[in-house]
């Protein structure tokens, strides 16, 4: 019985290479100027999803530009860790980035304009994918790599599916990361506003902290509108503070105003008197 196969995907029928690592005879000049790429401020993983003994994990993190988004392609390829141990046998690619049209100042929505690219990496439709999930879930300033470790099986469309399970998870990932990033900063400025001399009381404790480890986008949405709620609420209550101050300086002004004319008339008053006695 034949079997009909796609070319891309017959052409999986063997393990693809390898990359091969450098000669040895490669000198210690070259090996020293080489960097590794360095590592993104923010990088999330998917977890990894294994079919056939194909196993597939999404990398995602920011990048405003295609620059940095292959740079960031650099990275996960030279990247060791337990959901990516060794290279994987495709690294694909899928970025988008919004960006200012030549001559532009970006001061109109059509000054606008969004981009998107990405690589194969020898798995074809494998880009297109990726660029088509975030568009889908309308990401800009992304870049994602999907690393498959091939296991010997083809998946036919199949892994075209689990290339866009991961990255959804991916992109999930990195909003939520996004999300905790402002809970943290508005940590600090509530931490600000309850230290300041107006509100803070002797024998008042900052809490530690919190562990936002796990935060989904939901929990994360709630809870920064909560604490959105919360500093509105301490800026507020500055305010009348410093105009309860403020109005109580005034009225003590006006009575020491008032304290010190009434002296002055009866300085006038008694110089008046001395004058009349005198005369």
């Amino acid at each position: 019985m034949s079997v009909k196969r796609t070319l891309d995907e017959a052409s999986q029928a063997q393990p693809p290479a390898k990359r091969s690592a450098p000669t040895p005879s490669s000198s210690l000049n070259t090996w020293l100027s080489v960097k590794a790429p360095s590592a993104p401020t923010v990088l999330v993983n998917s977890p990894p999803l294994t079919d056939r003994k194909s196993t597939f994990v999404a990398h995602a993190t920011f990048a405003k530009n295609e620059h940095q988004a292959k740079q960031f392609h650099s990275f996960v390829r030279a990247l060791r860790a337990p959901n990516h141990p060794t290279p994987a046998d495709h690294e694909i690619l899928g970025w988008r980035t919004m960006g200012l049209r030549l001559g532009k100042d970006g001061m109109k929505e059509e000054d606008w304009i969004v981009k998107s690219g990405g690589d194969d990496d020898d798995e074809k439709g494998g880009s297109n994918t990726v660029r088509k999930c975030l568009e889908e879930e309308a990401s800009v300033d992304v870049a994602v790599v999907v690393s498959r470790y091939w296991g010997g099986v083809m998946l036919g469309p199949d892994r075209f599916n689990h290339m866009r399970t991961v990255t959804k998870q991916a992109l999930e990932l990195l909003a939520a990361q996004q999300l905790v990033t402002k809970l943290q900063e508005l940590d600090r400025e509530i931490d600000s506003l309850i230290l300041s001399p107006i509100l803070f009381s002797p024998g008042q404790k900052v809490p530690a902290p919190p562990n936002y480890e796990g935060m989904t986008v939901l929990k994360a949405e709630r809870l920064l509108k909560a604490k959105e709620k919360r500093r509105d609420f301490l800026l507020s209550e500055i305010n009348k503070r410093e105009t309860g101050q403020k109005e109580e300086e005034g009225k003590e002004n006006e009575e020491r105003e008032e304290e010190e004319k009434g002296k002055e008339e009866k300085e006038e008053e008694n110089e008046e008197g001395e004058s009349s006695g005198g005369a």
